[in-house]
């Protein structure tokens, strides 16, 4: 057992010290002569911060006629043998081998932490018309499926020591599914008084966890409230319908701008797809609330460039040459005005690393050695040294011109 020394005064804290590099030395020296197998705290961060873990299908259901939820457990045969812990609202990212093709995409975790830590995880993937990564997920994925996934990422969690006590979660579509894991981890935190839920749907078929979100407002009615807001409602309808609009958050959710001396209020958590982040832009500046009380998914790759805020019109049709250095070759690959860097990258076989896809993370960094590009504002997540010395991330920027460009190897 150490020695238990009493600190008094500076003069104390410097005898303290000496006694403790003198106990020090006297381990070093009684230590066994043997090298260590493996040091306890390597593993420890390796287990709660995985590069990559390797995952197997343990059951599929079908949420909506479009939406499926995937269980998933550790691949213990790959190495897997824990699944990291994980914060509420971070997602995973998966890579994913389709034909010759090695691509990533991210999925929010719709369960929670204290799942993970009885062996499993859940996503719950909406499929998209025409969607190259949906279509073989939907096709493909099924109990016994094994994938390859980063370990959990993101920052759209609920922080008690920055978000307000009371939070509105606005969703769309699949972007239910974080916030579903939020509103359940933080029930059992007690750190959140109150949670709005306003979810905006095409019509009553499109609602992903419909029974479970009644349930949790029914048995935590005190805090939780749950409406459903219809933008192509069938007849019948009785709730909101039409778009998630700045008078209509007041009206479900009272009032969520603060006070003048800056308490109060309520903290906004959006997700869903570009198109209402778009539209809820203008809605919640409406609001008057500071934009530390918002937080908001990452953005993903656009699916409509055109849409981006100076986007050049005729590059959509455009084509370019890329000379990518990859570690020690020097390959020459064809890229789409309408595409990432990145998406050319993973088109021509080549998968540097990646994980958000939307500018933020920075595991694509890559050196911009000739040529221009466009990023989005939105989504340009570089460091001002970064933009100023010619590095960019492949996956929010577009290529306008031939490039040249150095970038990292696969993991």
């Amino acid at each position: 057992m150490a020695e238990k020394i009493i600190v008094k005064s500076n003069i104390g804290d410097l005898l303290a010290f000496t006694r403790l590099v003198k106990t020090r030395r006297n381990k070093i020296k009684s230590a066994s002569p043997e090298k260590m197998k493996e040091n306890s705290m390597d593993r420890l961060v390796r287990e709660m911060h995985p590069e990559k873990m390797f995952l197997k299908v343990s059951g599929v259901k079908q949420e909506t006629e479009s939406t499926r939820s995937f269980t998933l457990v550790a691949d213990t045969e790959k190495g897997t043998h824990k699944l990291a812990r994980f914060r509420a609202g971070q997602y995973l990212n998966l890579v994913l081998n389709i034909g010759d093709v090695v691509v990533s995409r991210n999925y929010s975790l719709s369960s929670t932490p204290s799942e993970a830590d009885e062996g499993f995880y859940t996503i719950t993937v909406r499929k998209k018309e025409g969607g190259f990564v949906t279509d073989y997920i939907f096709d493909t994925w099924k109990e016994g499926s094994l994938l390859e996934s980063s370990g959990p990422a993101g920052n759209f969690v609920y922080e008690r020591l920055r978000d307000k006590k009371e939070v509105v979660a606005i969703a769309g579509g699949c972007g239910i599914t974080p916030i579903y894991s939020i509103v359940q981890d933080e029930l059992l935190k007690n750190d959140v008084s109150g949670f709005t839920i306003i979810y905006g749907v095409r019509n009553s078929e499109d609602i992903i966890f419909k029974k479970k979100l009644d349930e949790l407002a029914e048995k935590h009615g005190d805090r939780v409230s749950v409406y459903y807001v219809a933008s192509e409602p069938e007849a019948g309808w009785t709730g909101p319908k039409g778009f998630i609009t700045a008078a209509l958050i007041r009206e479900l959710a009272g009032d969520v701008k603060p006070d003048k001396s800056g308490s109060g209020g309520k903290s906004l958590f959006l997700c869903g797809p570009q198109a209402m982040y778009r539209f809820l832009d203008g809605e919640v500046e409406k609001l008057g609330i500071p934009g530390r009380q918002v937080r908001r998914e990452l953005f993903g790759e656009a699916e409509d460039p055109l849409g981006l805020p100076g986007f050049p019109a005729d590059n959509i049709v455009k084509n370019y040459t890329l000379a990518v250095h990859m570690a020690d070759e020097v390959l020459e690959i064809q890229a789409a005005g309408s595409e990432t860097v990145l998406v050319s990258l993973e088109r021509a076989g080549l998968a540097p690393p990646s994980n958000c896809r939307s500018g933020e993370c920075g595991w694509c960094r890559s050196k911009l050695i000739s040529g221009e590009i466009f990023v989005p504002d939105d989504n340009d997540g570089r460091r001002i040294a970064d933009r100023k010395f010619g590095w960019f991330h492949p996956c929010s920027s577009y290529p306008v011109s031939d490039l040249e460009i150095r970038v990292p190897r696969s993991l």
